[in-house]
């Protein structure tokens, strides 16, 4: 799922975009893992379908058009488990 979501914002656009819009989409909507010692820095998880699914994704600069389309791939992903 996280390589067809990074496909779409790889999609006319320098990779130094695309990977600015999927930091921005991590940050926005990833879920934060706790570190396992007190130095460590927490990390986080690439969004779940059902998350992107709902989620406005023009807050993190993508165009409508853009950001239909990652809804409409994560509501497809997050009904049917076998495109997993």
């Amino acid at each position: 799922f996280e390589l067809a979501v990074r496909a779409v914002l790889g999609q006319q656009v320098s990779v130094a975009a695309a990977t600015t819009f999927a930091t921005r989409l991590v940050n926005a909507w990833g879920e934060r893992l706790e570190p396992y010692a007190a130095s460590e820095s927490s990390w986080l998880l690439f969004p779940t379908p059902e998350v992107i699914a709902t989620a406005d994704l023009t807050r993190i600069g993508l165009t409508r058009a853009r950001s239909k389309t990652l809804n409409a791939l994560a509501r497809a992903v997050a009904d049917d488990a076998q495109l997993l």
